[in-house]
């Protein structure tokens, strides 16, 4: 079972961190939706509290966890906001029941590499996993912050960048490992004839500052019917974290007007033409 920090009260939105997090990356978004939603943030298999799921495919494992999650806490429906690793596993539980999630929200989603691509990452993926049980979880930290896409993070506070530190220093390496291995760009990432099979309201976010997730929100969204899409202005991957206020404004006001029920992206998109 996964574990889950639930605050509020109304349509359930599952929150979904990114790797090497916890449902506490989600903290400044739970409380800006609790207000109006129950906001639920999930420790995802192998992260903070929750341990892996002893499945085989760590995305279908996930995937039926989320909605077992759901069905724990009495929701028929659930929307689904994830960042990173998190979106990807968003998106996955979104094709998988699209009769249960009333809303979808990506955030800095990777695209699907071409095979070349996918070989190389798989193999760095795998010394990694392998890294990460051999040596210090801090040596590990220490090589995931100090990667380009986190760049941009450098202005961040020092109280800031110490929070994120202390989250992954928690992480159990084994967990990592096995959800880097099972759940990682390599393994399950979405291509365009996979997300054009999306049939929910969907916003897609990209930050300003993360140049190659930007560029690729615009063909994201060429693949999901009807999709909103917003850069956010002044930040780089982890939107949470660098632009809180910002990411959390523009998802309360998407969660707020696709609401459980708001019908396919299709008919919202007709009549968005009508009205304009």
């Amino acid at each position: 079972m996964l574990a889950a920090t639930v605050r509020g009260q109304g349509p359930t939105v599952l929150l979904l961190h990114g790797f090497a997090q916890d449902g506490r990356a989600m903290d400044g978004l739970q409380d800006a939706l609790r207000a109006h939603f129950r906001a639920v943030a999930v420790d995802l298999p192998g992260h903070g509290r929750s341990p892996l799921l002893g499945s085989e495919n760590y995305c279908a494992g996930t995937v039926q966890a989320l909605w077992d999650l759901a069905d724990r806490l009495g929701a028929g429906q659930a929307a689904l906001v994830g960042y990173s690793f998190g979106a990807r596993l968003a998106a996955w539980a979104a094709l998988a029941r699209p009769e249960r999630c009333w809303a979808l929200v990506l955030e800095s989603m990777a695209p699907r590499l071409a095979d070349a691509e996918r070989a190389a990452r798989l193999a760095a993926d795998t010394r990694l996993a392998e890294s990460i049980l051999s040596q210090p979880v801090s040596d590990f930290v220490a090589r995931w912050e100090d990667q380009p896409v986190f760049s941009s993070q450098r202005q961040l506070s020092r109280a800031a960048l110490a929070g994120q530190r202390r989250m992954r220093l928690a992480q159990d390496p084994s967990g990592l490992a096995a959800a880097l291995a099972g759940g990682g760009q390599a393994v399950n990432a979405l291509g365009p004839d996979q997300l054009a099979g999306l049939r929910v309201p969907t916003l897609l976010l990209a930050g300003e500052r993360d140049a190659p997730y930007a560029a690729h929100l615009k063909r994201l969204g060429e693949s999901i019917a009807g999709a909103e899409q917003a850069v956010v202005s002044g930040a780089g991957h982890n939107l949470q974290l660098e632009a809180e206020e910002e990411t959390a404004s523009r998802i309360l006001a998407f969660l707020s007007r696709a609401g459980p029920g708001a019908g396919e992206p299709e008919e919202r998109a007709r009549g968005q033409r009508r009205h304009s």
